[in-house]
């Protein structure tokens, strides 16, 4: 097995206990792995010379390179007001497009970078929710990788190091600077032609054949948008809402995967914690974990009914508003990058028993009527003699076959 691509995905937070010092949380986090297997395929090796072999060319993704990268994304933002605090950041990323080079790749998607601050001016205090898209366009070293190679990405961003200062210009901090390393973890695949045994027939013996089965996959990738669209009421012992602050978070967990033909169905839980000042006198903060369940049918293009399908979701931007002071509506920017892989199975001879030997007709001529559709393996394979006997004795033949035809061969034996 090669070094597995993985995502780590948190399904369901909540806060067991909280005093004035300490707030213990409780998180379920869902690890998927999507991990390819090397294996190895014995194929008839015969150094017979009156066993005659059909091989078939089969396309076989074998890897040639593996690793992971760190790319950092940083940018800068102008709030045109004194930031005091950063209250609260996350980021997340989605990967819209890989390209292969020559000793290295281009990896090109975006970041979504969230963040609440606290702003002053003069006396006045007011919190801010930012919501950011950072563009990017990275290479990649990987010595490799050529420009047929196709790649399999698994990306993160590595939270411990994500970084959000402020700067200025020496009279107001009003600079937001943000870094969000991001690790990309590759997998490089390169179509390799094997020409494979599918058939084989002996000139002097009965034989049977021994066969095994393997699978080549067609990869298609995508990336999907949606604009989710929700409304929750909170619980009527909860304050009512005077003003939402910020949104903390945005997670999608995924359900249900299922593909049909040029559809995926999505189902899921989209998750967020709003934090709210409350409408009394005081307005006291509070906070409110929202969920917007969803059922999507999204087109896509070659995806079947049957096929292996692995989707990374990407939470953009998310807007919540307060309606009659207990209600919240919800709008959030949702990205599915989308792989599905379709199987073929491909049978191939791995071993060739003999059983009997033939008895040869006593005969000098022998006619056999072949089928509309044969080929020239299926006559030979029938007679038992070599291809260039039948095409020698039978000049005129066109194959495969438009009509049934008296196929001659002259016994040499």
């Amino acid at each position: 097995l090669m070094e597995p691509l993985y995502k780590l995905e948190v399904v369901d937070v909540s806060i067991e206990n909280a005093n004035n010092s300490d707030v213990r949380v409780q998180a379920t986090v869902e690890v998927s792995l999507d991990v390819i297997d090397n294996a190895s395929l014995e194929t008839l090796d015969s150094k017979d010379e009156n066993i005659i072999v059909k091989n078939e060319s089969a396309n076989v993704l074998t890897k040639c390179d593996s690793g992971k990268a760190t790319i950092n994304i940083q940018d800068d933002f102008d709030l045109k007001q004194n930031i005091e605090q950063v209250v609260f950041k996350c980021a997340s990323v989605c990967v819209k497009d890989v390209t292969a080079g020559t000793g290295y790749f281009t990896v090109e998607g975006d970041v979504f970078v969230k963040a609440c601050v606290l702003l002053t001016n003069g006396e006045d205090k007011t919190y801010k929710t930012i919501s950011e898209v950072i563009n990017f366009k990275e290479e990649v070293d990987a010595e490799n990788i050529t420009k047929d190679s196709m790649l399999e990405i698994a990306p993160c961003v590595k939270f411990d190091e994500v970084a959000f200062t402020v700067s200025g210009n020496g009279e107001i901090n009003n600079m937001l600077n943000v870094s969000v390393p991001v690790i990309i973890r590759y997998v490089a695949l390169k179509m390799t032609d094997y020409q494979m045994p599918c058939d084989a027939y002996s000139l002097t013996y009965k034989l049977n054949l021994v066969t095994d089965t393997f699978f080549t996959s067609n990869v298609n990738k995508q990336l999907l948008k949606h604009h989710l669209e929700g409304n929750i009421e909170i619980d009527e012992m909860m304050p009512r809402i005077n003003k939402i602050i910020m949104v903390n978070g945005g997670n999608v967990n995924l359900t249900t995967i299922k593909g049909e033909d040029g559809k995926l169905l999505l189902q899921g839980v989209f998750t967020a914690n709003v934090v709210y000042l409350a409408d009394d006198d005081d307005e006291t903060k509070n906070s409110v974990q929202v969920e917007v369940p969803f059922s999507l049918e999204l087109d896509m293009n070659n995806i079947k009914i049957d096929d292996d399908i692995f989707v990374i979701a990407s939470v953009g931007e998310v807007t919540c508003k307060a309606k009659k002071g207990k209600e919240i509506d919800i709008d959030a920017d949702l990205s599915f990058s989308v792989e599905n892989y379709s199987k073929t199975a491909q049978t191939f001879v791995k071993e060739v028993v003999l059983t009997e030997e033939i008895a040869h007709s006593p005969y000098p001529l022998a006619i056999y009527l072949a089928p509309a559709g044969s080929t020239l393996w299926d006559i030979s394979k029938k007679l038992n003699v070599q291809e260039d006997v039948v095409i020698s004795q039978n000049p005129n033949l066109v194959f495969p076959l438009d009509k049934p035809e008296s196929i001659v061969y002259f016994n040499q034996r």
